[in-house]
């Protein structure tokens, strides 16, 4: 096991990447290093970054120190490909940026984009806006950014009731319960959004009062259509705890 400290974040200027990528110094090796990872998001390796590139470096305004093992199941990286699968059973991907997303909220940047790839709540998203909002000193500029964004994120009714159900979706108790609340989410399935298909999905692996009757005619139905129409990408583990 190696400690890994994270003190900056690399801004990346093409889309190869969802968001910025941490950097990290090892307390044996001065050398700055970033994380490579799979498809599930598991660490590969760490590898030193060129000096040239740490011009762009965004300083965040507080360390972590992070325990990762290079090739094990316990911890993931930050950010990953946009293409990548990231949704799984167990401590996946998400699991580790959710449970780390203090340290992501010290880059504002990066946490918006946090809140946007893991398509969480619409109030989550406003919060982030508002936190980019206060990086420009401008007042006027300020006032139209965070104007302008939370009007593209919208807060219609629509979306507050597919989130709750989803929520309660998520927190099911029984079959039947199930059933009803697809039953209501789909027949408002014209009024996703991009968030709800990932929101939707997560609540599917979490509950197995969802993902035990995955084969039910309604529940796989309902399972196909977050995935087709969301055009997400499952890992493995993923797929078998929904379809096996």
């Amino acid at each position: 096991m190696t400690v890994w400290k994270c003190i900056g974040a690399l801004s990346v200027t093409n889309n190869l990447t969802a968001f910025s990528t941490p950097i990290f110094f090892s307390g044996d090796d001065e050398l700055p290093h970033a994380q490579s990872v799979d498809e599930n998001g598991n660490i590969k390796n760490m590898f030193p970054i060129p000096a040239g590139y740490l011009n762009t470096m965004k300083k965040l305004p507080c360390e972590k120190e992070l325990t990762i093992s290079v090739g094990g199941e316990e911890i993931f990286g930050f950010f990953i490909e946009p293409d990548c699968p990231f949704f799984g059973s167990g401590q996946d991907l998400e699991d580790f940026l959710l449970s780390n997303i203090e340290v992501i909220k010290q880059s504002p940047v990066a946490y918006l984009s946090a809140v946007r790839f893991l398509g969480l709540g619409v109030e989550d998203e406003i919060h982030a806006i508002c936190e980019v909002g206060n990086l420009i000193n401008n007042g006027y500029v300020r006032k139209a950014f965070i104007s302008f964004e939370q009007f593209c994120v919208g807060k219609s009714e629509q979306t507050k009731n597919i989130e709750s159900l989803i929520e309660q979706l998520s927190q099911s108790g029984n079959f039947a319960t199930t059933h009803t609340i697809i039953e209501k989410l789909m027949n408002l399935q014209e009024s996703f959004e991009s968030r709800h298909f990932k929101q939707a999905l997560r609540a599917c692996l979490s509950n197995n009062q969802v993902h035990w009757i995955a084969g039910d005619a309604d529940v796989k139905t309902f399972v196909n259509f977050i995935i087709n129409n969301g055009r997400l990408k499952l890992t493995e583990s993923a797929r078998s705890t929904l379809f096996d």
